[in-house]
């Protein structure tokens, strides 16, 4: 049943990623089901994952509907994200780190590989920060982090196709070597380069319109005041 499930979420996540599935749109959990041929049960239990990540939302006697998409959404959890990931790397820098450094520097090559297509690079991006974390043998900060990561690919393509502009990567080969060198004080620095790497349009762009599809009216100036703060 767990590989069932874990079958289903991927599909939503392609069909969200390649537009088949919009911001507000409903799914019905029955065709889907139908659709990939399993019982209501694992496409329950992918729902409820999805849910807890805020990928989706489900309203009593109405159905569930992905989740409507925010400026403040992608700059909130981008920002989370070089908190906790940094805090991470705080724990196992040092020792833990050399001790994993080649089997890291194998997964972070395969998410450099530019043959892969968006979504393979999307997942080997995910196991390779996963990776990164589950070094700290924190639970909780697992827990917030398993709760944003994949929303937060999710915002960034949409801003992407929206804005039509390219996403661009730092190299995590060059991540995992800066790491190794770092001091805790560097850190945070070394994530924030990684994770907004080729975001710029977000601060370049001030005209920009919210995203389409969005349902709440939170300012754009508002966002690149969080996205200064972080550089300052």
């Amino acid at each position: 049943m767990g590989s069932a499930k874990i079958i289903v979420y991927k599909k939503i996540l392609e069909k969200l990623f390649t537009q088949e599935l919009d911001p507000g749109e409903s799914i019905n959990r029955r065709d889907l089901a139908e659709e990939l041929m399993v019982s209501i049960s694992p496409v329950n239990e992918a729902m409820a994952m999805l849910e807890t990540e805020g990928i989706v939302q489900t309203i009593p006697r109405k159905g569930t509907f992905v989740s409507m998409l925010d400026w403040r959404d992608l700059m909130e959890i981008l920002e989370l994200r070089v908190a906790i990931e940094s805090q991470a790397a705080r724990i196992y820098s040092g020792e833990i780190l050399r001790e994993q450094k080649d089997q890291l520097l194998r997964i972070a090559k395969e998410v450099d590989d530019e043959s892969k297509n968006y979504i393979d690079h999307v997942y080997s991006d995910i196991i390779f920060h996963y990776s990164l974390m589950e070094l700290s043998g924190n639970r909780h900060l697992m827990n917030v982090f398993s709760s944003v990561i994949t929303k937060s690919f999710l915002l960034v393509k949409r801003v992407m196709i929206d804005e039509g502009v390219a996403d661009g990567n730092a190299p995590h080969v060059d991540l995992i070597n800066e790491l190794m060198d770092a001091n805790p004080s560097s850190i945070t620095d070394i994530f924030y380069k990684n994770l907004f790497a080729g975001k710029q349009y977000l601060l370049n762009n001030k005209n920009q319109q919210p995203l389409k599809g969005r349902i709440k009216s939170s300012s754009l100036d508002y966002v690149l005041s969080i996205m200064k703060g972080i550089k300052e």
